[in-house]
This record gives structure tokens, sequence and C-alpha cells, in this order.
């Protein structure tokens, strides 16, 4: 688990959205990542395995799911 101190509040901001694997809804990163005003889904079981780097994602955080790819806003 990586803590949420300083370095990791600079990467938050800079993306657009945060999927973490083992935090929860009263986790800092929930928190950071609803401050910062990002997409948040926490405790997304081997994220960190099926995630690629570079992987184009869809992040839905008031539904808690990940999308591959870019999903078609209607």
């Amino acid at each position: 688990m990586v803590a949420t101190d300083k370095d990791v509040i600079d990467l938050m901001a800079r993306a657009s959205a945060i999927i973490t694997e083992g935090a929860g809804l009263t986790s800092h990163a929930f928190i950071a990542a609803l401050s910062l005003g990002k997409e948040v889904v926490v405790g997304a079981e081997n994220c960190t395995k099926e995630i690629k780097d570079g992987e184009l994602l869809t992040v839905n955080g008031k539904q808690g799911v990940v999308y591959r790819g870019q999903a078609r806003i209607m």
C-alpha cells in the first residue's frame, strides 16, 4: 500500500481519475481524490495487475466502476 504523502497528492492532482486497490470510502486516498475534484473508485481488486500503463480507461466514481477505453457519452 502506498501512503498518500505530499508527492502522491501531487501525482493525484495531475491525474484525470483515481483508482485504488486496497483503500476504502474512509481512506485518505478517497477523501483526497474527492477534494481534488477527481472521479475515484476505491477497492478495485487486482487493478494494479489488470490495468496497464498508458491504458485508456473511463472511471465512473458514482457507480464505482471502471471501463476499458473511452465510454460514449449520451
